[in-house]
C-alpha cells in the first residue's frame, strides 16, 4: 500500500476517457490507454475514477493501461469519485466494490 510520501506530485483524472456523460463510439481506446500506460510507467501514480464517467468506459480503459503497463494494482492510487444521481447509496456502494 502506497503511504502519501509515495504519491506523485501530479495526478490526471479519467472524465473524457472513452467518452465523456456517454461511450463515445468513436473513441481511439488503444491510443488512450497507450497514453495512459505512458503515464503509469513515468511516474504518476495517482488516478481519479468514476465509473459513471463514459458510462464505466473510462474505468475500463484505466483497467486495461494498468494491466500492460509495468505497475502493480498496489503502487496506483486510484481516488474513486461516487457521483450519486438520484440520491441511490445502494449504486454507490456497488461502484465501490469495482475492482481495476
Amino acid at each position: 500500500m502506497l503511504n502519501i510520501n509515495q504519491l506523485s506530485k501530479l495526478g490526471i483524472g479519467t472524465w473524457g476517457i472513452g467518452g465523456f456523460a456517454e461511450i463515445n463510439l468513436s473513441n481511439d481506446d488503444e491510443k488512450q490507454i497507450s497514453a495512459l500506460v505512458h503515464m503509469l510507467n513515468n511516474g504518476l501514480n495517482f488516478v481519479e475514477a468514476n465509473m459513471w464517467y463514459s458510462q464505466g468506459k473510462s474505468v475500463d480503459l484505466l483497467s486495461k493501461a494498468l494491466k500492460k503497463s509495468n505497475k502493480k494494482r498496489e503502487d496506483i492510487f486510484i481516488c474513486q469519485a461516487v457521483y450519486i444521481k438520484n440520491g441511490d447509496f445502494e449504486t454507490a456502494e456497488r461502484e465501490r466494490s469495482y475492482q481495476c
